[in-house]
């Protein structure tokens, strides 16, 4: 799980990291763990990006050597199934987006892109990055395209209104079984009223939707709000009470929202849920939790 000290490794039912290791970056699918580490100098210096044993949080012996002549690299964002890295350079009101091929430990790409840049998953083609961009009170996901270097806000589906100015933090990600769609629960501290959100990305076409959501969801502990891709048809968010009778579920079914009506906005039907999706046990414990990514076996 991410914690204020860097990513943990947290058996289920426990409070205590087994290991914590700054700046890691989990896979979506929960395949794979990495992080950029500093090169001695004797050894020429620099930064490599290694894998992280999410059993023992052990690093790899051998990574992918970045050239980080304008500055320090940090991980951003890792592919399901950890064959493919973005790592960043930051600086001069731009961003250099470092498209790093695991397997063949060698960078495929290193494109310059305009502004502070937030990497969050790769296209299911691996030619795009899709990436918040940060402004001084807001930011909206943007397209990034590996090959061109081209960059444009993405749109929701009628592809004729203006890119949505977003608030809020991300409290958890769910990819879906196919890996072409990619859930983000938000928790939004600035609308009045509008306490979170879902947003809903199509990894195959860069179309973004956003799920309303209200009280309970996105108050309390960070801990008490979960999502979860269940089937192709059904992402459930789960807010856990104090009493499981009093558990809060929001679903809505992607499919439908793709295919059907477009509408100005999207909610999902709420409900009271004794079975509605919860943190793991122990987390509400770990210090500094910050949100939960579950590891595959």
């Amino acid at each position: 799980m991410l914690t204020e000290a860097g990513m943990a490794g947290v058996p289920v039912g426990s409070s205590t990291p087994v290991w914590v290791v700054p700046g890691a970056v989990a896979a979506p699918d929960g395949s794979a763990v990495f992080v950029a580490r500093a090169v001695p100098a004797a050894d020429g210096g620099g930064h490599e990006v290694v894998s992280v044993d999410p059993a023992t949080g052990a690093l790899s012996d051998q990574g992918v050597r970045v050239d980080d002549a304008d500055g320090g690299v940090e991980v951003a964002a890792v592919a399901p199934g950890g064959d493919r890295v973005v790592a960043v350079v930051a600086g001069g009101g731009s961003t250099v987006l470092l498209d790093l091929d695991v397997t063949a430990r060698s960078v495929r790409r290193a494109v310059r892109f305009e502004g502070s840049l937030e990497p969050e998953a790769y296209s299911t083609d691996g030619d795009v990055v899709y990436a918040a961009r940060m402004f001084e009170e807001h930011y909206n996901v943007h397209g990034l395209d590996l090959r061109t270097g081209e960059q444009w806000p993405t749109l929701g589906r009628d592809k004729s209104k203006p890119p949505e100015d977003m608030v809020g933090g991300v409290v958890h990600a769910a990819l879906s079984p196919d890996g072409r769609g990619l859930a983000t629960l938000y928790r939004d501290d600035v609308s009045s009223g509008h306490t979170a959100f879902v947003h809903l990305l199509s990894l195959e076409t860069g179309t973004t939707v956003c799920i309303d959501l209200h009280e309970p969801f996105g108050t309390g502990e960070r801990w008490m709000d979960v999502i979860e891709w269940r089937s192709p048809t059904e992402v459930v968010v789960g807010h856990a009470g104090g009493d499981p009778d009093v558990s809060m579920s929001a679903t809505f079914d992607p499919v439908a929202i793709w295919e059907g009506e477009i509408l100005e906005h999207y909610d999902a039907e709420v409900r009271t849920d004794a079975e509605a999706p919860r943190a793991p046990a122990g987390v509400s414990d770990v210090p500094g939790f910050v949100r939960f990514v579950a590891i595959a076996p």
